[in-house]
């Protein structure tokens, strides 16, 4: 890393201040995001040298390529330990990415028989009267735990599942999603994560893998 922009970093880590960048590669290079409050006066130094740092030899860029890791979205966060800074480097990416085609899984992959049964009791309808195609999810399911979970019979049409039909269903549906995962291919991270979700009126699920690396970063002499 460029000598005068480590050292900057460290000073500011130093005096424990938060020292965090957002990268966004695409197909023409790569956005630079960080927060104007974070940096006040050293905004424009740092926009400008965390961009250099993105592009140089043995930049972020190249660390990144060197374990065959490509991603979305970059976030790093810096951090002092006790004397080296180490750089957090969290990425994200989606099977709706700008940089391929990925087969994605659709909603009706989670439409079981269990699950019909349950909305049909609820819905107190026949089976000619049910429609499979108008049954619609809002879930989200994150770090083996499900932070959202719904079911609707419509658009509007909430399903009122009992706690333990919800927790039933659950099973159920992660069961099928377990073993789901992003685009990511590279290696050695020390975690990686698939973060599924799919909203109301949607039919395809977007999976997107977080990944996690830290680099131990050294100043140019």
């Amino acid at each position: 890393m460029n000598k005068e922009l480590f050292n900057k970093i460290k000073s500011y880590l130093e005096k424990q201040k938060p020292v965090k960048v957002e990268f966004g590669p695409h197909h023409k290079g790569c956005d630079v995001m960080i927060c104007k409050k974070d940096y006040s006066s050293d905004y424009d130094f740092f926009d400008h040298k965390y961009a250099d740092w993105w592009y140089e030899d043995n930049g972020l860029e190249e660390m990144l390529q060197d374990n065959d890791a490509y991603a979305d979205t970059i976030m790093v966060e810096f951090k002092l330990d006790p004397k080296n800074i180490t750089a957090n480097v969290t990425l994200c990416f989606s099977d709706n990415s700008i940089f391929g085609e990925w087969d994605k899984h659709s909603k009706s992959e989670i439409i079981t028989p269990l699950v019909v049964s349950t909305l049909k009791k609820h819905l107190n309808i026949s089976d000619d009267e049910f429609n499979d195609e108008v049954i619609e999810f809002d879930i989200e399911f994150n770090d083996e735990v499900f932070d959202v979970f719904e079911i609707y019979y419509g658009y509007n049409q909430k399903i009122g599942l009992s706690k333990v039909e919800k927790e039933t269903l659950k099973k159920e549906i992660l069961s099928i999603i377990k073993d789901w995962t992003g685009p990511f291919w590279g290696i050695n991270a020390e975690y990686n994560n698939c973060h599924i979700i799919i909203n109301k009126g949607e039919e395809v699920f977007n999976c997107t893998d977080v990944v996690v690396y830290n680099f131990k970063i050294e100043s140019e002499e």
